[in-house]
């Protein structure tokens, strides 16, 4: 998903779309295939070569989501530096459609532990560069705290983007990116410069 409307849009597309149509007035348990293919257009074969369920629509989506985050991230890494500032933006830009949806009542439980466990490995090297990851830390005690700073980073920072998204506190993406870069992770990264991290 989060590719722009147009006439060229394939059978899953505007499936996804009718779905997501569908999704931000409802929960998924709510929503049927029936409601989908009538409001994309196809019938129930044809969404059953692509999909093998609504809840599967939803997964295949979030799949995309990760994976547009994890290339915005991986062209902002630079040497080792990940320049967070023009990441944050983009990817505030890239979730504002789905993330008042994903991350509101109605949403993904599972999508949210998916995104804290995907986004550690760009975060780690921010956090606690050159140091081993947590699975490597042998001192059961060193291995503990590692995991509760983990859980204290990814969820804090997926706990902004909630607060903004859902509280309307922030609604232009470019302001939550810069609040992120410049307000939150300089506060959790005192020596930015140091430990990796460029805020653009």
């Amino acid at each position: 998903m989060g590719r722009p409307k147009s006439d060229e849009q394939t059978a899953p597309e505007k499936m996804q779309e009718a779905f997501w149509q569908l999704y931000e007035t409802k929960p998924i348990e709510k929503i049927s295939v029936r409601q989908i293919t009538e409001l994309a257009g196809y019938n129930h074969a044809t969404f059953y070569l692509y999909f093998s369920s609504v809840r599967d629509v939803r997964e295949q989506i979030e799949d995309d989501l990760l994976a547009q985050r994890d290339v915005i991230l991986q062209r902002c890494l630079h040497d080792g530096t990940l320049e967070m500032g023009p990441a944050i933006s983009a990817l505030a830009t890239m979730l504002m459609p789905y993330g008042h949806v994903l991350l509101g009542p109605h949403g993904d439980p599972a999508f949210i532990t998916r995104a804290e466990e995907t986004a550690w490995p760009f975060l780690q090297s921010i956090l606690f560069p050159g140091e081993p990851d947590i699975d490597s830390i042998a001192d059961p005690a060193e291995r503990k705290r590692r995991i509760l700073l983990k859980q204290f980073y990814v969820s804090g920072i997926i706990g902004t983007f909630r607060a903004a998204l859902n509280g309307s506190i922030m609604t232009d993406p470019a302001e939550i990116g810069s609040f992120v870069s410049e307000e939150l992770l300089p506060r959790i990264t005192p020596h930015t410069q140091e430990a990796g991290y460029v805020s653009a």
